[in-house]
């Protein structure tokens, strides 16, 4: 018979790096803990959480999985599910953006209406504007969700072409118009530039040359206030425009020129934005004997970090690195030692963690060393000899192996132990005592062996008394005999080979009621029911 662990020895916890996803989705993991000897399995209750590594396992580990992005404007919630034990994973809710189409327009100096188109999520509120007096709109200015945006632009009386925009959300549309009055038909203009597409968010300078015969007239004028014309602000002829460009504090924007009559434009990425990082708590302090802890990180979305020991007897267990909000884990040694302190570098942060001295050094000893069973099996104890105040564990590491007895103790004691039948080959286990190995031995099976005890019960009066039960067996077959009740003493034949006697002494019965005890000889139960 094989005995696996029970349900409640193999509780499972779970924590995960981050308790929140951003709306970009990407990596994670959650750290499933359990007894070494446990296994599990694991999946998601949602499409959107994937890849998970590994699908199963055994003992304390680590599960990798990923989150597609968020495309709802409301946050959303998965699950992941070990041994039905549940953790719940948000993912944050993807911000509105919007799209325009087209993305500019050009129109001459007669104006008229125009359309711009806006995509966007359907619970997306949004408004139109516009920075210039004349352009105006045909239809709601208020909206939600996708619409059309009527756009009115008023005649250009002027010698001058002119730019304006319409803004939506956070993006904009550059309407350029035509002038009324068409300059001289021999003068052509050319406007180049060796600026980068986009710039970055630092403040810049840009220059742009202006081609023309002489004695075509120019002008270099700015449509919006961050970019701002130097010099060539006017020419003749041949001649170059210089522009100051401010830093961009924002997102990334776009800014037009009409130079010489051209549409000079000017793209600044969006400023960069500083990652920031917190650790609670930053210190901890940790027993002689080691031990575990975790600290929590806080960072912005997207803001990658990583955790590093600095210290030999400290290790990362989680956590080794992440981005956004997430939490580390890390393991102490035991100390043998005096006191000391080693730190952990978490996300450029210093997380310290102060050890106690070993109180005294502990040394251990045990006997016998080892043991030899039959195929049938039977019950050992283990003594244990340490110092006062000197912890210890026993363990099985074979699963036909139990330790009954002692599974913890202090000081001086002893761990009890019971070995199963075998009905294979020889076979040799091991149980840790006090850090100590302790080896068992098991003969194989030999042939199947049948048994049968006479009698197989008997009644008492009330008095303390002595009886016997005769075993018949095989020659070879070996049996133990043990009592299964406190007022039931084997005194001959715990155990034997082949036919044999078990002796047995009854004490009296104190109470007035009648009592019911077995003793198991063989493997068979040998009643005793005393008035």
């Amino acid at each position: 018979m094989t005995t696996g662990p029970t349900g409640a020895k193999c509780q499972v916890a779970l924590a995960a790096s981050s308790s929140t996803i951003g709306s970009e989705g990407g990596p994670g993991t959650v750290v499933v803990t359990t007894s070494p000897e446990c296994p599990w399995d694991v999946s998601s209750s949602v499409t959107w959480l994937s890849g998970l590594s590994p699908v199963s396992g055994q003992g304390t580990g680590t599960v990798e999985f990923r989150a597609a992005a968020n495309p709802l404007p409301a946050v959303r919630e998965g699950e992941i599910v070990v041994n039905g034990n549940r953790l719940r994973v948000s993912q944050q809710a993807q911000s509105c953006r919007f799209e325009l189409r087209p993305g500019n327009l050009t129109i001459d100096a007669g104006g008229g209406v125009e359309e711009i188109a806006v995509s966007t999520a359907s619970s997306c509120s949004w408004t139109v504007a516009t920075d210039v007096s004349w352009m105006s709109f045909t239809t709601p200015v208020a909206r939600s969700g996708e619409g059309v945006v009527g756009v009115r632009i008023a005649a250009n009386q002027g010698a001058e072409p002119r730019v304006g925009a319409v803004t939506v959300g956070d993006q904009r549309v550059i309407v350029t118009q035509a002038a009324e009055a068409v300059g001289s038909p021999s003068c052509v203009y050319v406007v180049t530039s060796t600026s980068p597409p986009v710039l970055a968010s630092d403040a810049a300078q840009v220059s742009a040359s202006v081609t023309a015969a002489g004695g075509c007239a120019w002008t270099a004028t700015s449509s919006v206030p961050w970019i701002a014309v130097t010099a060539g602000a006017s020419g003749t002829g041949n001649g170059a425009v210089a522009l100051s460009v401010a830093a961009n504090p924002g997102s990334v924007r776009t800014g037009t020129i009409i130079v010489a009559g051209q549409i000079f434009t000017v793209t600044q990425a969006a400023a960069a934005v500083p990652c920031t990082y917190a650790i609670s708590p930053a210190t901890a302090s940790i027993a002689a004997p080691g031990g575990t802890g975790t600290t929590a990180v806080a960072a912005g979305t997207g803001c990658s970090w990583t955790a590093t020991s600095n210290a030999a007897w400290l290790t990362v267990t989680a956590g080794a690195s992440g981005a956004g909000n997430g939490s580390v884990a890390f393991s102490a040694a035991a100390n043998a030692g005096s006191a000391r302190t080693g730190t952990i570098t978490v996300a450029s942060r210093t997380f310290a963690v102060t050890q106690a001295a070993a109180a005294t050094p502990c040394s251990y000893a045990i006997n016998p060393a080892t043991a030899a069973y039959t195929a049938l099996g039977g019950n050992g104890t283990v003594a244990v000899a340490t110092g006062t105040g000197c912890a210890w564990t026993t363990t099985s590491n074979a699963a036909w192996i139990t330790v009954t007895t002692g599974a913890s103790g202090s000081g001086n004691g002893a761990a009890g132990f019971s070995v199963a039948v075998n009905l294979g080959s020889a076979r040799t286990g091991t149980i840790t005592v006090a850090g100590q190995t302790f080896s068992v031995t098991q003969a194989a099976v030999l042939a199947p062996c049948t048994y049968a005890i006479s009698p197989t019960s008997v009644s008492r009066n009330g008095r303390a008394g002595t009886g016997t039960v005769v075993v018949s067996t095989g020659a070879d077959c070996a049996w133990t005999a043990a009592s299964n009740t406190s007022w039931i003493t084997v005194t001959t034949g715990a155990s034997g080979q082949g036919g044999g006697t078990v002796g047995f002494a009854v004490s009296a019965n104190p109470s007035r009621q009648d009592r019911i005890g077995t003793v198991t000889i063989a493997g068979r139960t040998f009643t005793v029911t005393q008035r």
